[in-house]
């Protein structure tokens, strides 16, 4: 028996486990990746990359881009912010500054010397409905930041994102942080267990999403519940103190959109990306001939003040 366990792993060990494969990718053209979510604010951001590929020492300038973007058929002026010249807006990355409403049709080319022109389009969705915000806290434990909307369509899409203000002030001097919130793994549309948490956006806020049937129902309204920990205004003095405020923002978007950021979610559910071996890309894309998303974003924003039940300027929907 020993004879036959050591003739076996001398066999094993000189096996061959390797499984060659060639990084040669042969003739594959570079393609243009746009990434564009009109309706989301008064200014709308334009990112293009170029996806290139393997060992391609090749170099493009992005700012050479010929970006034909239009708003129910008529051709907008386009920008470009150069660096950081406007550090509200991604680096690098086109930009148009007519705001844009429900219904609109959107249309975007992109074209750059030596590659294939891509397109796409999307049309800006309703405002959420009947939105409200409503932050429940509880002792010792985190508040519930509660969302609810009006809508009984079964293949409507929406998103959240939150934000803390914090104001710090004294007799002589006032200072205002305004940061968002992540509230990752809390987020819980079916009041069990996480679904769909992610947090991508070009502009690093951090964005949750859920199909509209999955959410719970109570009162003849949608409800989403997010846990978070929030701080109540604190005084030192007369004149000095810190005040608390938070808001949220309810975005309907389109179907194309929550499919991108959905793809991007199970794309980094692999044992490869734990050990950072395998990025998230996103796989779903409605860019002809190219990568990325055109989808339309349309919101609503409320804002909740945490003050002090002491205070004269107390709130009453804190519960």
């Amino acid at each position: 028996m020993k004879r036959f366990i050591y003739t076996f792993i001398t066999l094993m060990l000189l096996a061959s486990c390797e499984t060659p494969f060639s990084l040669d990718p042969g003739n594959v053209e570079p393609k243009i990746y746009a990434f564009c979510v009109p309706g989301a604010e008064d200014t709308t951001s334009i990112v293009i990359e170029i996806a290139r590929p393997v060992g391609s020492a090749k170099e493009y300038d992005r700012s050479e881009a010929v970006v034909d973007f239009r708003i129910n058929g008529e051709r907008q002026e386009v920008f470009f912010n150069k660096g950081r010249e406007h550090k509200n807006l991604p680096r690098d990355c086109f930009y148009v500054t007519r705001k844009m409403f429900p219904g609109d049709k959107v249309s975007l080319e992109v074209s750059i010397e030596g590659i294939k022109r891509v397109s796409s389009s999307t049309i800006v969705p309703d405002y959420p409905r009947e939105t409200d915000f409503v932050i429940k806290s509880k002792e010792g434990t985190r508040a519930e930041f509660i969302l609810s909307y009006t809508d009984d369509s079964d293949d409507t899409y929406y998103a959240a994102a939150f934000y803390h203000k914090r104001r710090e002030y004294t007799a002589s001097y006032e200072h205002t942080y305004y940061e968002v919130i992540y509230s990752g793994a809390e987020f819980d549309p079916f009041m069990s267990s996480p679904e769909l948490v992610m947090n991508s956006m070009n502009n690093g806020n951090g964005l949750y999403f859920w199909k509209n049937s999955d959410a719970r129902e109570k009162g003849g309204k949608k409800v989403v519940t997010f846990g978070e920990y929030i701080s109540d205004d604190v005084k030192y003095g007369e004149f000095s103190g810190t005040d608390h405020s938070y808001e949220a923002r309810i975005y309907r978007i389109t179907e194309d959109l929550y499919n991108y950021y959905y793809s991007e979610n199970l794309a980094g559910e692999n044992y490869f990306n734990d050990f950072g071996m395998s990025r998230n890309n996103p796989v779903y894309t409605n860019i002809a001939d190219g990568f990325g998303i055109l989808g339309g974003m349309a919101s609503r924003s409320h804002v909740f003040d945490t003050t002090s039940q002491e205070d004269d300027r107390y709130l009453p929907e804190v519960q």
